[in-house]
């Protein structure tokens, strides 16, 4: 541990994690999570599950929302919040996308223990 404590003091380079309340959530990680079946599941399960807000559609509003949340150890999504948005709507359209995420396989992995990761992750809208 006192390594770790070392190396996050290193002038210059921002700490790897930060800890809340106790609990230490990671920035940089040496094995990422995995969601089932990969990157592409994930993109298909986002474009699956979500409805262009009707409000959005109207104005013509295209952009990307970005989700971030803390990805557990036990591999579940919690602390969703908005890091950009582009509307309300588009904006909680993405965050119920994002808590509605299937558990992941694998937890994100620091020295070869499961590790509480901060992932972010970009929703596309686009009206074709």
């Amino acid at each position: 541990e006192s390594q770790t404590e070392q190396a996050a003091s290193a002038p210059g380079s921002p700490d790897p994690f930060n800890v809340t309340n106790g609990d230490t959530v990671w920035f940089r990680v040496d094995e990422f999570p995995v969601y089932p079946g990969g990157a592409d599941a994930l993109s298909k399960f986002i474009a699956e599950s979500f409805t262009y807000p009707e409000s959005a559609k109207k104005k013509n509003i295209q952009g990307r929302v970005v989700v971030g949340f803390v990805l557990t150890k036990e591999c579940k999504v919690t602390n969703a919040k908005i890091v950009t948005g582009i509307s309300p709507d588009c904006d909680q359209e993405a965050l119920r996308v994002v808590n509605s995420l299937p558990l992941f396989q694998k937890p994100a992995m620091v020295k070869g223990r499961p590790v509480a990761y901060h992932f972010t992750l970009p929703v596309h809208y686009a009206l074709n």
